[in-house]
């Protein structure tokens, strides 16, 4: 990067929407070229850089290092690998700004991590993140990458060939009392390996920093911690309207597209955490009539005409590599997207205060191709690739978390593919509720 007047450049796969976001955070500058597998776009530009096949990349670009921004990415990075090229990284092995949420620069980052650095660097974990932030302190700091045993194979062999100036040293190589910037890192790995040293954590290390703290948020906090239940309402094709009418009584979160939803109910609060459907929504958000809403931070144009009901949270998105995701206890600083806003209402839910927590309308199965897959009929069919893994290993860790704090969450879905949650009936639920009073 161009911190300190960086040399790194790198290709971005994928010439499309999260490429668009991706080259925004990294700078054109940083950027040589777009690989994209549709050849109606080979040979043409996209942001003012060429588009090319990989074999275009192995024959002139092979010394730039790839990151992949599409969301479904087994197939591209297995593509890679057959035909030898191992230095890449998909969008979520990096931070989440560099998908474009948050509202911080690589600029920031190092700003702020340099406040707590000393004289000699171990960056722990080889990828274009580290790269990055190797080329940013390099002038300033004696800086060494340190391989780990996840880093993907030939990649170390690739750096040295393309980097010669870069020392890649073993971790039995670091010498007691250094800083060591983790890359990503479990922190079970942190103990066991750095005892006696300094681990600062570059991952998640955007998320101490002061302006993502919202105060205002702070007022929600056990809120409603006397015991009472919450219903999170999701876009689901299982979704009713009828079933909407029968929650006009109880505490309600809303999300995404719910305002497409024709009656009269509205929640009490509305969330919605994705920086593409902000922008792309922004006067439907803003004009939805009701009396709270959380929205993510990297949805700029509407903070521009934000209302005084809005709040702004700090969505943190990031691949859980079959590990469960954190859940934030402080909303006030962070809160983790893991490919579903319903994670993100079940940590605001939990923020607040809620010991019971209902989920209706949680399908969890997306059809590609398929204009049905939510609760109102879509002019297009949807093509997104969803990642229904990644939503059940956050749901997974919804569960860890309520089972540990004593919070229940039930799953009053009408059908669908999510059994994480018990199951009720939703009519049971609420009939109940009605002999008790």
């Amino acid at each position: 990067m161009n911190v300190v007047g960086g040399i790194m450049k790198f290709v971005i796969y994928g010439a499309g929407y999260r490429g668009k976001r991706l080259i925004h955070f990294l700078g054109k500058e940083n950027v040589v070229v777009f690989i994209d597998g549709d050849l109606k776009k080979v040979g043409t530009t996209y942001l003012e850089k060429p588009v090319i096949t990989i074999s275009e990349y192995k024959i002139k670009y092979s010394n730039f290092f790839i990151i992949i921004s599409p969301v479904n990415t087994n197939e591209i990075t297995k593509l890679l690998r057959e035909n030898g090229i191992f230095q890449y990284n998909i969008l979520p092995e990096l931070p989440s700004e560099f998908n474009g949420y948050g509202n911080c620069s690589l600029v920031d980052i190092c700003s702020a991590l340099v406040r707590k650095l000393h004289n000699i660097i171990y960056l722990y974990g080889i990828n274009a993140y580290s790269l990055m932030l190797y080329d940013a302190f390099r002038e300033s700091f004696d800086v060494h990458l340190v391989k780990s045993d996840k880093d993907r194979e030939l990649i170390s062999e690739w750096v040295k060939n393309n980097y010669t100036d870069i020392v890649i040293e073993d971790v039995s190589d670091i010498a007691e009392g250094h800083v060591l910037l983790t890359i990503r890192m479990e922190e079970k790995e942190k103990e066991k390996l750095f005892l006696k040293n300094q681990v600062l954590d570059a991952f998640y290390f955007s998320c101490n920093m002061e302006y993502y703290y919202n105060s205002q948020v702070q007022k929600f906090r056990l809120e409603h911690g006397s015991g009472e239940r919450c219903f999170i309402v999701a876009n689901g094709p299982s979704l009713k309207i009828e079933d909407l009418e029968l929650l006009k009584d109880e505490f309600c979160f809303g999300m995404n597209k719910i305002f497409m939803a024709t009656n009269s109910w509205k929640p009490n609060v509305y969330v919605c955490s994705d920086s593409f459907l902000i922008n792309d929504m922004t006067d439907k958000i803003a004009d939805y009539d009701c009396k709270c809403k959380f929205i993510g931070d990297s949805g700029e144009k509407y903070w521009e005409k934000a209302q005084q009901n809005s709040y702004k949270i700090h969505v943190v998105a990031a691949d859980s590599y079959g590990i469960l995701p954190p859940f934030s206890e402080d909303i006030c600083q962070k809160i983790y997207g893991y490919y579903t806003v319903t994670y993100v209402c079940m940590q605001i839910a939990c923020f607040m205060g809620f010991r019971e927590i209902y989920l209706l309308g949680v399908d969890c199965n997306y059809i590609r191709g398929s204009a049905e897959n939510y609760f109102y009929k879509n002019e297009k069919v949807d093509n997104l690739d969803h990642n229904e893994y990644g939503m059940i290993m956050a749901f997974k860790a919804a569960k860890k978390y309520a089972d540990e704090h004593g919070i229940k969450i039930y799953n009053a879905t009408r059908g669908g593919m999510l059994e994480v949650f018990e199951r009720v009936d939703l009519d049971s639920v609420l009939n109940l509720e009605t002999d008790i009073k």
